[in-house]
């Protein structure tokens, strides 16, 4: 029983020992498409005068193209991303009031993530992913239509939003995968969630709403999905 015993242990590191081996190091770059999207959080407030707690939401989508440098055990990726930028103000239990902003921001998206493959075959490893993304809104558009209640939005100081008050931090766990078609060149996807940091929006709305003593207010992180899928070189 021992010996067989011994033997399948045997069998399991021929098998599963490679995945598990320290991999070469080796150096790679690409481009591909990704699709990154934000929402739930925000801010909670509630006042004696509210007949319900009100929910501040900020919903950004975005999907575009991106280049990425990788060094085995990191990936840094950088992406030019168009998409729609709400803001939906919430009555507690899912009804949406009548405001509503409606913009399209310009965003660079600054990613640089730890990786550890694992070669599950010569031609194909998958990697945990845990890093931090950084959106930087370079310029907010109209996207032809303003809503009633546009003007209402302002950032604390009573003023127009700005690109800038939606710059946000991002901290993201996930799951990647490389196949290589030859020696050099790769296709890789990456699947990550995580959650969103306030940006500047959200933090100083909350200061300013609890400066009255019967509001109470605070930022709430939100939940961003983030797809890529993309072609590399290995040098």
């Amino acid at each position: 029983m021992a010996k067989r015993i011994l033997v399948v242990l045997g069998l399991m590191v021929c098998i599963v020992g490679p995945a598990f081996a320290i991999p070469d190091f080796r150096l790679s770059a690409g481009t591909g498409l990704f699709f990154d999207g934000t929402g739930l959080g925000g801010i909670e407030a509630s006042n004696s005068s509210f007949d319900h707690p009100v929910e501040i939401k900020w919903i950004n989508t975005a999907f575009s193209g991106f280049i990425f440098f990788d060094a085995t055990f990191a990936e840094l990726s950088l992406g030019f991303s168009r998409g729609d930028s709400q803001i939906q103000i919430y009555r507690t239990g899912g009804d949406l009031s009548d405001e509503y902003f409606d913009k399209s921001l310009t965003n660079l998206n600054i990613s640089l993530l730890g990786k550890y493959p694992f070669w599950i075959t010569p031609r194909f490893s998958i990697f945990p992913l845990l890093g931090i993304d950084y959106l930087l809104a370079l310029s907010m558009e109209d996207k032809g239509g303003s809503h009633k209640n546009d003007e209402n939005l302002t950032n604390s100081q009573g003023g127009p939003l700005l690109a800038g008050d939606f710059n946000s931090l991002s901290l993201k766990l996930g799951m990647g995968l490389d196949y290589l078609f030859t020696e050099r060149i790769f296709l890789r996807f990456n699947a990550l969630g995580g959650l969103r940091l306030a940006n500047k929006f959200e933090r100083d709305w909350v200061d300013v709403l609890n400066k009255d003593s019967r509001t109470s207010a605070n930022t709430t992180p939100g939940i961003v999905l983030t797809v890529k899928l993309a072609v590399g070189f290995r040098f």
